[in-house]
């Protein structure tokens, strides 16, 4: 669940959403970390409507992406995931900003995980 931090309409903006490839992701440090990262092969596009301040909306399902990392062998639960959403041939100007954990005014995202067994 996403809240945006900011209204935005602009133009298209089209995401990619994939998982980092990884048995337990470590905090990022910086840009080129983040850049150096090896990304799950799975990923789920999602255009992103027009966003209101304030208000929650659910991404693309990314579902096969988070497969990838549970799947793989080292991969337990408990351990850290990072979920990387990256700019996908969006429009110019088709940007939305959504809250972080350091947003005082909004929720910062929330991963919701419905499963079965």
């Amino acid at each position: 669940m996403l809240v945006a931090s900011t209204s935005l309409s602009g133009t298209t903006c089209s995401v990619r959403i994939k998982c980092e490839d990884s048995d337990d992701a470590v905090q990022i440090t910086s840009g080129t970390d983040h850049n150096g990262r090896t990304s799950t092969t799975a990923y789920s596009d999602w255009t992103v409507p027009v966003m209101t301040a304030g208000t929650e909306y659910e991404s693309a399902d990314f579902t096969t992406a988070l497969q990838e990392v549970i799947d793989r062998a080292g991969w337990t639960s408990g351990k850290a995931i990072h979920v990387f959403i990256s700019n996908n041939a969006s429009s110019y100007n088709g940007v939305r900003l959504v809250s972080s954990l350091e947003n005082t005014s909004y929720t910062e995202a929330e991963l919701i995980v419905t499963y079965t067994t």
